[in-house]
C-alpha cells in the first residue's frame, strides 16, 4: 500500500489532467520509448505543504522556443509533425486551467531527442 496525502479537488478535473498528461507522454513517446510517473512531497514557509507528481517521457522533446507558449490554447509544438496524432493544441492549457483552479502550479522541461517532463505541485494539507 502507497501512503498518499489527500488532494482535495474536483476528482474528475483532477483525472482529466493526469489522463491527458500521460495520453501527452504516450503519444509523442518513441517506440519502445520509457514513461514515468514520479511523486515527491515539498514544504515551503514550514506550513505550505505541497504533493509534486511528475510525468516523464523518452519522447521526441519540445523545442526551446515553443516551452514558453506550450500552456496556451492552440499552441503546439513545432515538431508535432513526427506524431501521426496532431491533436487539437488545447490539452495542456486545459490541463493548466485545471491545475490553477486547484491552487497549483504546472511546468515543463524538455530537451529535444530526449523527452518531456512535466511537473504538477498542488496542496495537500499535510505530508503523510
Amino acid at each position: 500500500k502507497i501512503d498518499l496525502p489527500i488532494v482535495k479537488g474536483d476528482v474528475d478535473k483532477l483525472n482529466r489532467l493526469f489522463t491527458n498528461l500521460i495520453i501527452n507522454a504516450i503519444k509523442f513517446s518513441k517506440q519502445k520509448g520509457t514513461i514515468t510517473v514520479h511523486y515527491d512531497f515539498t514544504t515551503r514557509n514550514k506550513n505550505q505543504h505541497f504533493l509534486i507528481v511528475e510525468v516523464q517521457d523518452t519522447g521526441v522533446g519540445i523545442p526551446k522556443k515553443d516551452l514558453a507558449e506550450i500552456f496556451s490554447k492552440y499552441k503546439q509544438a513545432e515538431n508535432r509533425d513526427k506524431i501521426s496524432d496532431k491533436g487539437t493544441g488545447l490539452g495542456l492549457a486545459i490541463c493548466k486551467m485545471i491545475v490553477e483552479s486547484h491552487n497549483g502550479k504546472i511546468s515543463v522541461k524538455s530537451e529535444v531527442g530526449l523527452g518531456t517532463s512535466f511537473f504538477v505541485e498542488l496542496p495537500i494539507e499535510e505530508i503523510p
